[in-house]
C-alpha cells in the first residue's frame, strides 16, 4: 500500500467534495452530491492519504451483478505514484469477493493517461457518449469502458 486507506461514507462528503474539486475543476461535485451518492445502496469507496493529506479517492457502486466506477481521482501533485492503480485493484478485488463479474466506467476521450491506466487494468472500450462532458463552453465525448472479472 502506498498510503493510508480509509473506507468512505456520508460523513466524508465535505472532504471528498473539496478533493474532487482539486482533481476535476470543471465538473466538481458538491458536498450534497457526495452525500446523495454515498447514500445509494451498493455504493462504496476509499480515500487514500499520503499519511497526512488525502491524495486519491474512488467511488463505485454495484447492483444486479454489475458495477461501475462513478469517479476516481488523484490530486495533480500525487499522480503517477500508483494511487489510482491501487484503488482500481481494490475495486476489482471487492467485486470479485461479492461475485460481481462486470464493471463499467466513463472517461473523457482526450484523457490519454486515464485511458492507459484503465486499459492496463483490463478495461476495454464498448461505447461512446458524444458531448458528455462540459469543458467550459465546449463539450467532450466520453468513452464507455468495460471490465470483466470472469475467468475465461
Amino acid at each position: 500500500m502506498t498510503g493510508r486507506l480509509l473506507e468512505i461514507g456520508p460523513g466524508d462528503a465535505a472532504l471528498l467534495s473539496e478533493l474532487h474539486g482539486f482533481v476535476f475543476q470543471d465538473e466538481s461535485w458538491s458536498e450534497a452530491d457526495w452525500r446523495a451518492l454515498l447514500g445509494i445502496p451498493g455504493a462504496f469507496g476509499w480515500l487514500l492519504s499520503d499519511g497526512t493529506d488525502p491524495v486519491a479517492f474512488l467511488l463505485g457502486r454495484h447492483a444486479g451483478g454489475e458495477a461501475e466506477v462513478l469517479t476516481l481521482g488523484v490530486r495533480p501533485e500525487a499522480r503517477r505514484s500508483g494511487h489510482a492503480v491501487e484503488l482500481l485493484q481494490l475495486f476489482k478485488e471487492r467485486l470479485r469477493q461479492e461475485g460481481v463479474g462486470v464493471a463499467y466506467l466513463e472517461v473523457a476521450e482526450s484523457n490519454e493517461a486515464a485511458l492507459a491506466l484503465y486499459r492496463k487494468a483490463g478495461f476495454f472500450e464498448v461505447g461512446k457518449r458524444d458531448g458528455y462532458y462540459r469543458r467550459g463552453s465546449d463539450r467532450e465525448s466520453a468513452l464507455i469502458l468495460r471490465w470483466s472479472g470472469k475467468k475465461s
